[in-house]
């Protein structure tokens, strides 16, 4: 029982770790990426999710903002 509730924890953590928040409020920047960094999405990534987050964001290039 207890190896199951420890395996479901990690699995929810690396899931929420797995994603950005530009990555999820942001989702069409991933295909058009912008020439601005969104700073607001810079600072949500610092407080939640740093350092996964930044290097999806950066990678799927969620994190820039439209022209």
């Amino acid at each position: 029982m207890f190896n199951k509730v420890v395996i479901c924890i990690v699995l929810v953590a690396l899931v929420v770790l797995s994603t950005g928040c530009a990555s999820i409020f942001y989702s069409d920047r991933m295909q058009n990426p912008g020439s601005r960094l969104d700073v607001g999405m810079f600072v949500l990534d610092i407080f939640f999710f740093w350092p996964i987050s930044w290097i999806v964001d950066f990678a799927t290039g969620a994190i820039w903002a439209p022209y």
